[in-house]
């Protein structure tokens, strides 16, 4: 093989790769919310008790307990949001590359 055609090679893999780190990270995602979630009611269940003083009463506990798990997924979805473009930046810059290196040279054929 010449470089021209590793070079394709390598970056064909590189975009396979980042495509394949987009699928996981869209797979991954519902499972971590919803094991906050779960984690944010048994915190509820086991500390209530302890937190009551803390909070006043339990309604300001679970309203806070909302508000961080309302954050947390809006963080957690805003940060893959925002991973998931950057690889898409890069598989469409990595298209371009391919598209150059695979184009024909019809330069050198009229001449």
């Amino acid at each position: 093989m010449d470089s021209k055609s590793q070079e394709i090679v390598r970056q064909q893999n590189k975009q396979r790769q980042l495509k394949d780190d987009i699928e996981a990270i869209k797979k991954k995602q519902p499972t971590y919310i919803i094991g906050f979630i779960l984690f944010t009611f048994l915190s509820f269940y086991f500390l209530e008790d302890k937190f009551y003083n803390f909070f006043g009463n339990s309604v300001d506990f679970f309203i806070t307990g909302i508000i961080i798990l309302g954050l947390f997924c809006l963080f957690f979805i805003y940060r893959n949001h925002l991973t998931i473009n950057k690889k898409d930046k890069e598989i469409k810059v990595i298209s371009s590359k391919l598209y150059k290196l695979m184009k024909l040279d019809t330069k050198d054929t009229n001449e």
